[in-house]
């Protein structure tokens, strides 16, 4: 899967107008917290093209002309007269009244005499499945040589997202200006309800002339988990996992799940956690493991929370239709990836790959010949053939019903839950 990036054209008004009602809408926290994404919006002078010479945004396109990533940039100079756009959909003015707020108080031109441009990163996204291709780092780094081009001396990204926020970090912006969201109200009351991870819009600026580089630390390393860890994957899984997996996050499990439905056994024979924790200790992914042997009494899980129960149900009927046990007559015992986690900021720096090479390490050690991963998500589905594991079973959500109807409807793309096997002796499956 090849890209590159290029300005803008007046021809791609239709593509960028459905990539904002599909995609950006769907996932930019403010949007999202109003549903934006199922309205008719009226176009904002950000999303228009431009004809002047200050127009400087930009597309990734694919080898077939599609759009899978937009950049949309604003020239600005410190004499520019103000404007303000106004909109006749209440709550994408509730959004802009919350940007030219922040736009206010940061005040760049102030905080930066010397500076007479300004390049201003408004929206920065990618379709989902071009993701951790590092298409959003290369948009800014085009964007930069157009700065310089400009003579415009800083950059500046407007992140109302924990994950663009982390990516301005990434590459060596500094933030100069934060609100958190729960202080934003009118007549005491927030006026907008976002999820976790998203606390906060921030303004991060660098100089065009600096160098890009990651401020965060690499470092980290597996172990298995204890006891004492107890509290804090719980703490994680509510974080991270419930709010990440397709059918918690479509169920909103995160909203009401107990940790007595969602117990957290740790021994050293059957159940286990392998968690990747940074140089201060701090975990930063999680994996749960489970060893399953042929001979195991199949009895059903019940829970408490109805909502999670469905998820239960589907799992065990998952299990029972794509049984390795069936399928490879040789094999005594498997080991099994139910749920793997990492944290957002942690995420595209191999540590999801380096828990798979630790579980492969106990396989051997344990001289178990077969692991196991369910991938309810299109993105484990993609970890898990990157690191040569073989679909043995797959099942679309729209096949699994009742009464004729979905139980679940996870957003894209996650579109199938896929069972993918490893054989430590041959890591292909005949």
């Amino acid at each position: 899967m090849t890209f590159h990036i290029r300005p803008i054209t007046t021809e791609d008004e239709d593509q960028i107008s459905e990539h904002m009602r599909t995609i950006f809408r769907r996932d930019e926290p403010l949007s999202r917290s109003v549903g934006l994404a199922d309205q008719l919006i009226q176009k904002s002078p950000r999303t228009q093209k431009d004809s002047s010479k200050r127009e400087v945004s930009l597309v990734a396109v694919d080898e077939l002309s599609n759009i899978v990533g937009l950049c949309l940039n604003e020239f600005k100079q410190r004499n520019d007269p103000e404007s303000h756009f106004k909109s006749t959909n209440s709550d994408l003015q509730k959004i802009v009244e919350l940007v030219d707020y922040i736009d206010k108080e940061a005040d760049v031109f102030s905080k930066y005499p010397d500076v007479n441009g300004i390049i201003c990163i408004h929206i920065l996204s990618v379709v989902p499945a071009w993701r951790g291709k590092g298409i959003a780092k290369q948009l800014v780094i085009e964007t930069r040589k157009i700065a310089n081009a400009l003579n415009a001396q800083l950059l500046q990204m407007d992140c109302s997202s924990y994950y663009s926020a982390q990516l301005a970090l990434q590459l060596n912006f500094r933030c100069i200006y934060k609100k958190k969201y729960a202080d934003y109200c009118v007549d005491g009351t927030p006026v907008f309800l976002i999820d976790q991870p998203h606390e906060e819009i921030g303004v991060y600026v660098q100089h065009t002339k600096e160098q890009f580089f990651s401020v965060l630390m690499d470092q980290f390393y597996v172990r298995l988990a204890t006891d004492a860890d107890n509290d804090e994957i719980w703490e994680f899984s509510k974080k991270f996992y419930f709010k990440d997996e397709p059918l918690n996050n479509f169920l909103r499990l995160h909203e009401c799940i107990e940790r007595d439905s969602f117990p957290i056994v740790c021994d050293k024979d059957r159940n286990f956690f392998l968690l990747a924790v940074d140089q201060l200790s701090n975990i930063i992914a999680i994996c749960k493991i489970e060893l399953i042997k042929r001979d195991d009494a199949k009895t059903a899980t019940k829970c408490a929370n109805v909502q999670y129960q469905k998820i239960l149900d589907f799992i065990e009927y998952i299990d029972r239709e794509g049984d390795l046990f069936n399928k490879f007559p040789q094999v005594e015992q498997v080991l099994q990836i139910k749920r793997l986690s990492v944290d957002t900021a942690w995420r595209r720096r191999s540590v999801a790959q380096n828990i798979i090479m630790k579980i492969r390490e106990l396989a051997t050690a344990m001289n178990i010949q077969l692991i196991r991963m369910e991938c309810t998500s299109y993105y484990s589905a993609q970890l898990a053939i990157k690191m040569n594991f073989q679909c043995f079973y797959r099942k679309k959500y729209t096949d699994y019903q009742k009464d004729g109807k979905p139980i679940f409807s996870p957003e894209y793309p996650h579109e199938e839950v896929g069972v993918y096997v490893y054989d430590m002796c041959s890591s292909k499956l005949s």
